[in-house]
């Protein structure tokens, strides 16, 4: 999402908004919360390390700018022209750390960023639709998450176009791009 939206700021796509929701940076090591929480059926260390190294281009680390937006390897964000960002965090994530570690790198760069955090909430809790429908804190918060969401899109929407997608595909799409 990071590197679709830079892009997309330095082109004539101009995006109204981005939507980022649980983008799963990381560091080459390990951050305390992927040491310290728990994993969950959606997310796991096994799982996100194969999910990192399908996005990843051959040969390339996971301080890559795709998997890492804020190391040396990136471009500078103050440097870079981004649409407002509602960045979507929860609370018991195993990358919350960078997540958070992001919001405060777009926040210092003066980029307009808000922050939508979901407590007691784990990795894409809202996909799991039967938990979503039978537990009533599970689908609080996934209402909550989607008028955060619609909210966010509403204060953005005087302009016809809106990136929201899901960071592993922009992932996908990046690196079968750069793999031609």
């Amino acid at each position: 999402m990071h590197q679709v939206a830079a892009r997309g700021g330095s082109i004539s796509l101009n995006p109204l908004s981005a939507i980022p929701i649980h983008p799963g940076f990381v560091w080459s090591q390990r951050s305390k919360s992927e040491l310290e929480q728990p994993e969950s059926p959606f997310l796991t260390l096994d799982m996100a390390d194969k999910f990192f190294s399908m996005a990843l281009l051959k040969g390339c680390t996971k301080d890559h700018p795709i998997i890492c937006p804020m190391g040396s390897a990136a471009p500078q964000i103050e440097g870079l022209n981004f649409p407002p960002m509602l960045l979507c965090v929860v609370e018991k994530d195993l990358l919350k750390d960078i997540e958070m570690e992001y919001y405060e790198a777009m926040k210092n760069a003066n980029k307009d960023v808000e922050l939508f955090i979901s407590p007691e909430m784990g990795h894409s809790f809202y996909l799991n639709k039967i938990v979503v429908d039978m537990d009533l804190v599970t689908s609080a918060k996934t209402s909550e998450l989607i008028e955060g969401i619609k909210g966010f899109i509403n204060k953005h929407r005087k302009c016809p176009f809106i990136l929201f997608i899901s960071i592993f595909l922009i992932r996908l799409i990046i690196r079968a791009y750069f793999d031609n």
